[in-house]
């Protein structure tokens, strides 16, 4: 008999195609122990899918096409992962832990990780077996079929099978089948669990990625293998000289003049350059990789590249001492600032021409609006095209806050197929502060232990550096030096503004100086009426992308209550504004506040977090072109009751302490001294409740479980929604209406591929809001005939004079109540 993995592939090639590939991608990680974790990857690929040698699975294939009954009789990750742990337990009788992972990493290839209880029975729950009738319905099930598949093993093909399996170096495959208590292994694998949480393990999260390793290199290998698609060759040299070009280049030409501030600020940029790229020439590797490093330097002052150029240094480094090239991984706060910052870096690849001729294989840019790829034929299949975005194979790799944590803390399939590439990875976090409080515990451990126990370097970048992680070796000498060398803003407190009436009075007065003016609200409702009243009281331009009226815009509005793809051109438009000297006034909620490269001769904020406000007045007089310090206002809103509108988004505390903190007017040569007391202030007073919930989810592998309310490694988000939302396709221009209408013919047609639906919701994410159930309930939009769960409003009623729903500058259409962003 053929046995077939799938039509026209022998199940014994892809059993020795997928070890060798999982074998590899454990040995590419470079982690500490990776001889023996590529020994245990290599037999996981070997025994992940050996239950498809029963003609249950067989007769499945075509031209049969027969489904078994019961269908579980066609199953095959349950018994290949007894087969895994049995083979793991001959070969190490004293390894525990090895055996525990290998049969965990096959049981769940095709799905999810599980809490390991889930899947292991107590033996008092085994003593009717093989009957056992004291199993949930789900596990009984999976066991009568395991008993059923070694019954088929041991019929007319055994010999054919066990031959199969000694050529593959498995010789153990034969007693495997002979065995007729298979099920004893299961309450000894239980037990070593059960051991292990009872003793307190200091190294349970080192075994927590030791799992995730050996998962992620078994399931990204089998997608590979399956799909016929080799793994993306890694190694490439990005020459760090590239950067110098880059910079060079950028130089303002001789005898332009500049502001004092504008000089300091390019000083300030060519030192902090100059000393972090030498410290990463000459520092001993041992204290650069693995490593946790900090940048810590002003807003403006091109941390961008230099963390591109210290990253391409070390990759350099240890390709010299160690041998092999680690991937960059360059993860910043917000979506909406990913393609600024993947900008930067394209440009800097294509002055190698072939850099630019293959750019998709070397930069990818990860998150929801990101296109597959810029370099696929549109005849490449959409599956085949995932792979290597999804497992973030290429050199550099662009992504956000939430694609990176929600890959490190996690039991989910899709996600964890990057975590063996993010091993032994250089990972820059750009805005580190913007990271929630309350998760800097989890935040700092999972970090340092990335470091410890996957062989990564991490280096946290900010103008503000929180408490995360604190024993982080700083890139560059008594930082604070250059904070207090420049001077292009104050910050001054304006307790008097406590209405929105005030508010726009406020604004009024200061718009009469006439330069540019950003004002940032903390909710939407805050930011939609005060734009509404500025409008009406100074009878300004208002922008929209269609239907303007002539000319140049006077008042722009930015959240996410407009769609994303309104959001960036909007934000490209202000910066060509900003830059031919218009003088554009801005209201905006804190989608602005980090990366966003907009420069604003003065700025008012609502009173939130200092760190906040720090970084909103990095927007102001970012260049330093004004010759005196800008002003950047903080007012204090209240609601009816005299609470501060802040704590609707911040609660009680961080601005509390931001109120404390700020008394009295602050330059910004004393805000790095300022900021830090306020860290201290807030690590002395947040609650680590949430974090020490999720670590000790991580020390137990507590991925998932039938039971309610337990805090698990499957619950984890990095933006914990309060609120629930519901998706809006808004069709904004003919564009948007052609994507949407593509999605809506998948459903239609009943096309539920995966990969053509992904692909299609990336295509309609930039015209996609997510507005609160709750407000949706008040105004509710009609739902797409064919589109599942997702609000529609057509372009004829966005376009409408009298649209219910959507306002062509303003976004959703609400009443006025405070939602989180």
């Amino acid at each position: 008999m053929r046995f077939l993995a799938r039509p026209g592939e022998p199940l014994r090639d892809h059993l020795a195609a997928v070890a060798g590939a999982a074998e590899r991608g454990v040995l590419d990680a470079h982690v500490p122990d990776r001889e023996r974790l590529a020994t245990l990857a290599r037999l996981c690929g070997l025994t992940h899918d050996f239950g498809k040698y029963t003609t249950y699975f067989q007769d499945r294939l075509p031209p049969k096409s027969l489904e078994p009954s019961p269908k579980a009789y066609g199953h095959h990750a349950f018994v290949s992962a007894l087969l895994g742990a049995f083979v793991t337990r001959a070969r190490h009788p004293e390894d525990g832990e090895a055996q525990l992972l290998v049969y965990l990493a096959i049981h769940r290839h095709h799905g999810n990780l599980v809490t390991p209880s889930e899947i292991l029975p107590r033996e008092k729950h085994l003593e009717d077996a093989p009957r056992f009738g004291e199993l949930s319905a789900g596990l009984r099930r999976e066991y009568a079929a395991a008993e059923a598949q070694l019954e088929n093993l041991r019929g007319e093909h055994r010999e054919q099978v066990v031959s199969e399996m000694e050529e593959l170096g498995l010789p153990e495959a034969k007693e495997f089948i002979a065995q007729r208590r298979w099920w004893e292994a299961l309450p000894e694998l239980r037990s070593f669990y059960r051991r292990l949480l009872r003793e307190g393990d200091p190294g349970a999260t080192r075994r927590y990625w030791r799992l995730l390793l050996l998962f992620s290199a078994l399931i990204d290998a089998d997608k590979h293998v399956s799909a016929g698609v080799p793994a993306a060759e890694q190694g490439t040299r990005i020459e760090p000289a590239l950067v110098e070009e880059h910079v060079r280049g950028l130089k303002r030409p001789a005898g332009t003049p500049t502001a004092p501030a504008a000089r300091r600020l390019a000083e300030i940029r060519h030192e902090v350059r100059e000393e972090a790229a030498g410290r990463t020439e000459d520092a001993p590797l041992r204290e650069l990789y693995p490593a946790v490093l900090s940048l810590t330097a002003p807003t403006g002052s091109g941390k961008t590249l230099t963390a591109l150029e210290v990253a391409l240094r070390l990759r350099e480094r240890v390709a010299e001492e160690l041998g092999h090239r680690p991937r960059v991984i360059y993860a910043l706060p917000f979506v909406n600032i990913i393609e600024q910052n993947a900008g930067v870096i394209e440009e800097v690849l294509r002055r190698r021409a072939h850099l630019a001729q293959n750019l998709p294989d070397h930069l990818l840019r990860s998150h929801h609006l990101a296109p597959l790829s810029e370099g696929d034929d549109e005849n490449t299949e959409v599956e085949e095209r995932l792979l290597p975005a999804e497992a973030w194979e290429q050199e550099i790799v662009v992504t956000t806050f939430v694609s990176l944590f929600e890959s490190l803390v996690t039991n989910r399939n899709r996600p964890l197929k990057r975590l063996h590439n993010i091993a032994g990875s250089v990972v820059v976090l750009d805005e580190v502060q913007s990271i929630p409080y309350e998760q800097w515990r989890l935040v700092g451990h999972v970090l340092t232990t990335l470091v410890r126990d996957l062989g990564c370097t991490v280096i946290q970048m900010t103008a503000t550096r929180p408490r995360i992680l604190p024993e982080a070796r700083e890139l560059l000498s008594a930082p604070e030096r250059h904070f207090r060398g420049l001077s292009r803003t104050r910050i001054i407190p304006r307790p008097e503004v406590k209405t929105l009436d005030d508010l726009a009075s406020f604004v009024e007065e200061r718009r009469s100086g006439g330069g540019s003016l950003l004002v940032v609200l903390n909710t939407i409702s805050d930011s939609v009426e005060l734009y509404r009243k500025l409008g009406e009281r100074l009878g300004l331009r208002g922008y929209r992308e269609y239907g303007r009226v002539p000319g140049p815009p006077e008042i722009f509005y930015l959240s996410t209550n407009i769609t994303p793809w309104q959001r960036s051109r909007r934000v490209r438009l202000l910066k060509r504004c900003l830059g031919r000297g218009l003088r554009p006034l801005v209201v905006s909620t804190q989608v602005v506040e980090a990366g966003v490269d907009l420069d604003f001769d003065e700025v008012i904020r609502d009173q939130g977090p200092l760190d906040s406000i720090v970084q909103v007045a990095g927007r102001c007089n970012r260049g330093g072109a004004s010759p005196e310090p800008a002003p950047v206002h903080v007012v204090f809103l209240e609601d009816g009751r005299g609470r501060a509108r802040a704590e609707t988004v911040y609660g009680r505390v961080l601005p509390l302490i931001s109120r404390e903190m700020l008394r009295e007017e602050v330059e910004e040569p004393e805000l790095h001294a300022l900021v830090e007391r306020y860290f201290a202030a807030v690590e002395e007073r947040k609650s680590d409740d949430l974090s020490l919930a999720y670590l000790d989810a991580l020390r137990e592998l507590e991925f998932d479980r039938r039971e309610d309310g337990s805090t698990t490694v499957s619950r984890y988000r990095h933006i914990q929604e309060e609120l629930e939302t519901r998706p809006v396709l808004v069709g904004i221009h003919g564009g948007a209406e052609n994507a949407i209408a593509h999605l809506a013919s998948l459903y239609s047609e009943k096309d539920t591929a995966r990969g053509r639906l992904r692909a299609a919701f990336r295509r309609v994410a930039p015209f996609t809001i997510t507005p609160t159930t709750n407000r949706l309930r008040k105004n509710l939009p009609p739902e797409h005939p064919e589109i599942p769960e997702h609000f529609y409003l057509s372009r004829a009623e966005v376009f409408s004079d009298d649209s219910t729903f959507y306002d062509m500058e303003t976004g959703y259409r609400w009443e006025q109540e405070a939602m989180l962003l």
